[in-house]
């Protein structure tokens, strides 16, 4: 979805008027400086918590025990770790999103040329994209950031091309949003029968065929059920909808170290629903929630500059 957005206000925004400098200068003080925040905060925990480092394996051969002894005897190593886990953005599962975003940041020109060539050539590079993405499927834990932007492109052009017929699109993107809800659940379990993997398809070699990855087709689907479905719920003026979408960066920064810290909490887990659907739903809620108070109250100390921190 967020990839959707982004090819969405890349054209929508920028398309008459863009700046690289500029634009990349706002991208780094607002989503690059606070992944580059965070990420030092995480490394810093898991170094004092004694906690095992997610994807260790990041690190090459692994670092000897005693690294985590005598900290500021081995500050270089510790300095190449970091840098390691903020190239590839595997100090928390989804923080992988940030290297690879930024990459696709820098090929916006070459995203915007696209944004200007004819509808049918648009549709013939937006299909082929999509065949291919279904080909290469997602990279072995997201690490390699080539392999994603070959494989999530079909997205970003799939918002620039939405963003290119806002006007027209709207009122259709609105009417069929279930149905969008439907192909995506359709999609899911055609997955799910093909390939006996119910989640996302993920390899370390994009070059070798293996089956067919219908995920990038149901993402298509849902990120237009979801832009659908917002168009439907703006006619409502709901302010705590409204400030989730506000705070929606702040909340990918947090949501999973409050899930990591529910997962250790014996108050939340006692109160958890047996039935899997009922216990996915207070899950998120309650990480939702907590993130949002979490984050309202970093922005409440740090007023405007919380947007260096949190991106809100």
């Amino acid at each position: 979805m967020f990839v959707f957005v982004s090819g969405f206000f890349l054209c929508y925004r920028y398309a008459k008027d863009f700046s690289l400098s500029t634009f990349m200068a706002a991208k780094t003080k607002f989503v690059l400086l606070p992944y580059v925040i965070i990420t030092t905060l995480g490394y810093a925990f898991y170094l004092w918590s004694d906690a095992d480092l997610p994807f260790y394996q990041l690190s090459g051969s692994g670092l000897p025990n005693i690294l985590w002894d005598h900290v500021w005897d081995h500050v270089w190593d510790h300095a190449q770790l970091l840098g390691t886990y903020l190239l590839y953005g595997k100090i928390s599962g989804a923080y992988w999103y940030i290297p690879f975003i930024f990459c696709v940041f820098l090929l916006s020109p070459l995203y915007l040329s696209y944004s200007r060539a004819n509808t049918r050539l648009r549709v013939v590079l937006l299909l082929f994209a999509f065949l291919v993405s279904s080909a290469v499927h997602r990279p072995e834990s997201n690490l390699n950031v080539i392999h994603s932007i070959v494989y999530f492109t079909p997205l970003y052009f799939l918002g620039i091309n939405v963003g290119l017929q806002w006007q027209n699109l709207k009122q259709p993107i609105e009417r069929f949003c279930l149905v969008f809800g439907a192909i995506a659940l359709v999609l899911a379990g055609l997955q799910a029968s093909f390939s006996d993997v119910v989640d996302n398809l993920h390899k370390q070699n994009m070059f070798t065929l293996t089956s067919f990855d219908y995920m990038i087709w149901q993402k298509a689907s849902l990120s237009l059920f979801f832009l659908g479905l917002c168009l439907r719920l703006q006619r409502f003026r709901l302010p705590a909808l409204k400030t989730v979408a506000s705070a929606s960066f702040a909340l990918y920064f947090l949501h999973e170290w409050v899930l990591m810290a529910m997962s250790n909490s014996a108050v939340i887990t006692e109160f958890r629903p047996s039935i899997e659907l009922l216990s996915w739903f207070y899950t998120i809620a309650i990480a939702l929630g907590i993130s949002l108070v979490i984050a309202t109250a970093i922005k409440f100390v740090l007023g405007l500059k919380s947007r260096y921190v949190i991106g809100w």
